[in-house]
């Protein structure tokens, strides 16, 4: 049984692997992120109105 769930371990993981590998040494870019999801003009502001308890 343990066999069995180690050997789909194995195999899931090297169909990963090869399904999200990139080619060569290309890597991710961020130079374009804000961490913002609605972008940054959107979060300027939103917290006008906004009225803090007392």
């Amino acid at each position: 049984m343990v066999l069995g769930v180690t050997l789909l371990d194995l195999v899931s993981g090297q169909g990963v692997t090869v399904r999200y590998s990139r080619e060569g040494d290309s890597r991710r870019q961020y130079r374009n992120r804000t961490g913002f999801p609605h972008g940054i003009e959107k979060a300027r502001g939103a917290a006008k109105g906004l009225k803090l308890p007392a």
